[in-house]
């Protein structure tokens, strides 16, 4: 007993996970900082104003999207600051993009996310107009508020980069059933990263973010000005283009909860597979490509990547636990009678058992599901954590599978996007 009662917290800490832990306290300690800063100082003067600010969208087959995600920044910029660069499009994007009024580059061939961005820059010389670049995906909006929390941020001259705050189009009622169920996961992966990991994370005195997710963030122009955003080998340029910033003391990543981009995600398991692995590779070719250096960020980096694949680990194997446990009573003990099925049993019964796996690994996933779901005032959010887990093993699966792939594969980074609604 005393065993499994080990086993049950020890289960729970890790679905939870003591990263979330972590920066769950450090998240604490800088919303406190951040409400004594705003009571004892007045705040930043904007040396950035909206004029010196340019969006740039890379876009590939995004005939359906691609004016949506537009229009949600015109209106705030004005149609002259928006630049759009079509990568080797098949469908009407050009003509699309062009129709709203916009510049717009035709690349003729695939040269990925990361080429058509280095391309664009480069076409519209964007570093020499601006004194910053917000990178837009085809089928992102940004919030009516994004550019005024992020100018606040931008305000401090040690903040290199604005990491936008995702939110998913909550849309369900649009979705067959597989949308609907990515839709809960995501809605709740993004909910509890951005809260529990990145809040904490880019706290000014801690400064240790490891991605400024590519959909919708603002750079500097003087630090983008450094990155080498499109370098040979990676499948996607954001992790690679946050970890030049760390590597490079670039300057600080800001992220703000009201900095919002509202993202729209796969509503096809293959599409979301496809996805998932494809955001894997780029995170590990990435640490292949830069390595391990001397600091805080790779102190955090280590801690996380050692959990990232013990918990990865220990999601794939919990299905297994299950059925050993479970088949000596849908076989009616018979399974027990097989000397090799015997000794397994009874090593994995000693330390856990069906009770163990309810309440350290089904009920703490849930809880945090509906934690969301009251907080979001989504009650469907309830039906939809149920099945949490299957998707979270099925991220773990993706995830192990991409670390031998990236250290012994190389990409273009061309690309396919996902079917769009």
């Amino acid at each position: 007993m005393p065993a499994q009662v080990a086993s049950t917290a020890l289960l729970a800490l890790l679905v939870f996970g003591v990263n979330f832990t972590l920066w769950t306290i450090i998240g604490c300690l800088r919303a406190m900082d951040d409400h004594r800063r705003r009571r004892t100082q007045p705040l930043p003067e904007r040396v950035l104003r909206r004029r010196d600010l340019a969006v740039l969208i890379a876009a590939h087959n995004e005939e359906p999207v691609i004016s949506g995600s537009i229009n949600s920044v015109t209106p705030l910029l004005g149609r002259d600051k928006v630049y759009v660069v079509s990568d080797a499009s098949s469908d009407r994007t050009v003509d699309v993009a062009r129709e709203t009024g916009v510049s717009v580059l035709r690349l003729r061939r695939n040269r990925g996310k990361a080429g058509a961005l280095s391309a664009g820059i480069r076409r519209f010389g964007l570093l020499d107009r601006y004194r910053a670049v917000m990178f837009l995906d085809a089928d992102s909006a940004a919030d009516t508020r994004y550019f005024d929390e992020a100018l606040l941020m931008l305000a401090e001259p040690d903040v290199a980069a604005v990491a936008g705050y995702v939110r998913v189009v909550w849309e369900p009622r649009e979705l067959p059933l597989m949308g609907r169920l990515i839709l809960g996961h995501r809605n709740r992966l993004y909910t509890l990263t951005q809260i529990l990991q990145k809040y904490g994370q880019t706290w000014r005195r801690a400064s240790v973010c490891y991605i400024i997710p590519g959909f919708a963030s603002i750079y500097r122009a003087e630090a983008l000005d450094k990155i080498d955003i499109d370098p040979d080998g990676l499948v996607i340029e954001d992790f690679n283009m946050t970890f030049e910033v760390h590597r490079k003391h670039l300057g600080r990543i800001a992220l703000s909860p009201h900095a919002v981009a509202y993202s729209q995600d796969p509503h096809t398991l293959s599409d979301y597979i496809s996805q998932v692995r494809r955001w894997n590779l780029g995170f590990w070719q990435t640490i292949r490509r830069h390595g391990i250096w001397f600091g805080w960020f790779w102190v955090t980096m280590g801690l996380f990547l050692v959990e990232l694949v013990t918990s990865s680990v220990l999601f794939l194997t919990v299905p297994w636990i299950a059925l050993i446990l479970a088949l000596p009573g849908l076989t009616g003990e018979a399974a027990l009678q097989w000397t090799w099925f015997a000794g397994i049993h009874e090593s994995i019964s000693g330390v856990v058992n069906g009770w163990t796996l309810l309440f350290g690994v089904v009920l703490p996933d849930y809880l945090m599901t509906c934690i969301i779901a009251i907080g979001q005032r989504r009650p469907l959010m309830l039906l939809l954590g149920l099945f949490s887990l299957p998707f979270r093993m099925l991220d773990a699966g993706i995830g192990l599978m991409a670390i031998p792939k990236a250290w012994f594969t190389t990409s273009n980074g061309q690309w396919k996007s996902p079917t769009r609604r």
